[in-house]
């Protein structure tokens, strides 16, 4: 196993044990050295912007969001930034005073943030302006999210809160029932029209209903097993897809699948291990193994089409697609593309200081890459001739 093996070197994994958090390195093994590359495609930065101080150095998994022509930001000090997507001016920035844990999602007309004092945070986007704040059951550690008058979140104690979107008023709450011992983190909401995709600490995926919390569809993705603690860590941590009536989903130290939801049937199951979100086009999947090995798997049957071992150790992000390439951001502040057809290595830029450890933000109009110092950049990817 990964972590018992080899673990990540300069990654601090973090765990949370009866609600005391502890530390764990291994640097057995280095970070692979970058190998050089001829480059076929060129990473042009469109703008690059300072906006906060990022996770001041905790683990934290701040995403950036988008609405409209505009990007938010927020920082583990308070403050939320709100960014031009034409050319990165700073349109609005707000410091709300309180430690923030999680962030920015987005619904109902709000954003959403979650703080390490155990609350969930409304603004509104076109000034900043605190709509209403609202206490949960332990610290946020993924962006809350919303569909209609719902809004969902995730605690780091393995509990989901729907909230009332209008007063933050809670709604219903879900007992996650999680293990003693957990990857530090938790699996954000996938809000759809009338229910929401959560995946747990315990190797589970659910489906509850929005409106009311209760569960309409469970998959076990895989058991713990082993003798000790972190042998038995199967946390689902990354965000998992639902598409055309399909959820793939990976989890650490256990497996990567395909389920039908209607038959509950699985389509397909390997074994893999990852605490990163998985991206998803019309022919593969694209998944940043704990190792550091990014793979693209037939989304049909599960088999590799391709696997890329050269940035291996490197702490890399979850993989984001934009046009024909797959991106990849590492500990480094490197932006790595790699070809969607093959998973060669054709580019790369080193666009950020501090690393990259959030999942690039992949839109028409280009890519948006935030890093753990408040770093934000908007890049696009030429086929270079």
């Amino acid at each position: 196993m990964m972590f018992m093996q080899r673990g990540l070197a300069l990654l601090i994994s973090v765990f949370l044990l009866n609600g005391c958090a502890f530390f764990g390195t291994d640097n057995s093994l280095p970070p692979m050295a970058l190998k050089d590359i001829k480059p076929q495609a060129g990473v042009v930065e469109q703008w690059s912007v300072r906006a906060g101080d990022g996770t001041d150095g905790e683990y934290l998994q701040f995403v950036p969001a988008r609405i409209n022509d505009a990007i938010y930001v927020a920082d583990a000090s308070g403050e939320v930034t709100k960014l031009s997507t034409k050319d990165g001016n700073k349109l609005w920035q707000v410091d709300i005073e309180l430690p923030i844990s999680a962030g920015v999602g987005q619904g109902a007309g709000l954003l959403f943030l979650g703080t390490s004092q155990g609350e969930v945070v409304a603004l509104k986007p076109d000034n900043g302006q605190l709509v209403w704040r609202v206490k949960v059951s332990s610290e946020v550690l993924s962006a809350p999210q919303a569909a209609g008058n719902v809004v969902v979140t995730h605690t780091g104690d393995g509990n989901v809160f729907g909230l009332d979107a209008v007063s933050g008023a809670v709604i219903w709450t879900y007992k996650g029932n999680p293990p003693s011992l957990t990857l530090r983190g938790s699996s954000p909401p996938v809000v759809l029209a009338d229910h929401v995709i959560m995946g747990f600490a315990n190797g589970r995926v659910a489906i509850l209903n929005i409106l009311n919390g209760q569960k309409v569809w469970e998959h076990t993705l895989s058991v713990a097993q082993g003798g000790s603690e972190l042998q038995r860590l199967v946390d689902v941590k990354g965000s998992v897809i639902e598409q055309g009536g399909v959820v793939y989903m990976v989890n650490y130290q256990g497996n990567v699948a395909a389920v039908e939801i209607a038959r509950s049937e699985v389509l397909w199951e390997r074994t893999m291990s990852s605490y990163r979100s998985i991206a998803l086009d019309s022919n593969a999947l694209y998944i940043t193994d704990a190792d550091g090995v990014v793979w693209a798997l037939d989304r049909t049957t599960g088999s590799t089409l391709w696997q890329q071992q050269d940035l291996q150790r490197r702490a890399l992000s979850a993989p984001s697609i934009w046009e024909d390439y797959i991106l990849v951001g590492d500990f480094d502040g490197y932006l790595h593309v790699l070809s969607a057809d093959e998973g060669k290595i054709i580019g790369r830029d080193h666009i950020a200081s501090g690393a990259i450890d959030a999942q690039p933000l992949s839109d028409v109009d280009g890519v948006y890459v935030l890093s753990t110092k408040g770093n934000v950049a908007k890049v696009l990817v030429e086929r270079l001739k």
